[in-house]
């Protein structure tokens, strides 16, 4: 029996990189994927589903990234969970 679905362990992960860093700090998802040794594809379709939730936001540009919209403590595995399955 699968307990945590793979697209939940790449949510998690990656969330869980992000916060060890500076609140609005951006990311790429090439970054990401590539830290976590995520397939790019499937990170950039889970991150979709995260920010539709909230969780993370988008910039464009080439200053732009992904960040976190609330601080780490107030995300909960829930809300992740929720978002990508």
């Amino acid at each position: 029996m699968e307990l945590i679905r793979r697209k939940s362990d790449y949510a998690l992960r990656s969330l869980v990189y992000m916060a060890k860093f500076p609140r609005g700090n951006k990311f790429t998802i090439k970054t990401i994927a590539r830290e976590q040794k995520i397939p790019v594809a499937f990170l950039m379709k889970i991150f979709q589903q995260l920010s539709c939730r909230k969780i993370v936001s988008s910039q464009r540009g080439p200053n732009g990234g992904f960040h976190l919209l609330k601080n780490p403590s107030q995300i909960s595995l829930k809300d992740v969970l929720e978002s990508v399955q």
